[in-house]
């Protein structure tokens, strides 16, 4: 294995102005956002609340047959929250 000195720090113009860099971490900086995240049926930017979902075990082995039959892999909250969309939407057209 080749062993290399340590590098030198830069000298002249091309030297570290430690104000400036002390500025520029002063600044900070945005959050990275998700991008292209994975769309999901809530509205982006939208409040979220959480809960403890209580199931049978019985109901719940027929939630994930259901969901590993799809064609595209769906988790079981994405599963549920499509499940909740769909009900609330039949209720609020009268179809139920």
């Amino acid at each position: 294995m080749a062993l290399t000195r340590k590098p030198q720090r830069p000298q002249g113009e091309d030297a570290i102005n430690e104000a400036q860099a002390l500025a520029l971490v002063m600044k900070g900086g945005s959050v990275a956002s998700g991008g292209d995240a994975e769309a999901t049926t809530d509205t982006a930017g939208a409040d979220t609340g959480a809960f403890t979902f209580r199931v049978s075990t019985g109901l719940l082995k027929r939630i994930d047959a259901t969901r590993k039959a799809r064609a595209v892999k769906t988790s079981r909250q994405t599963w549920l929250l499509e499940a909740a969309v769909e009900k609330l939407e039949r209720e609020e057209q009268g179809k139920l």
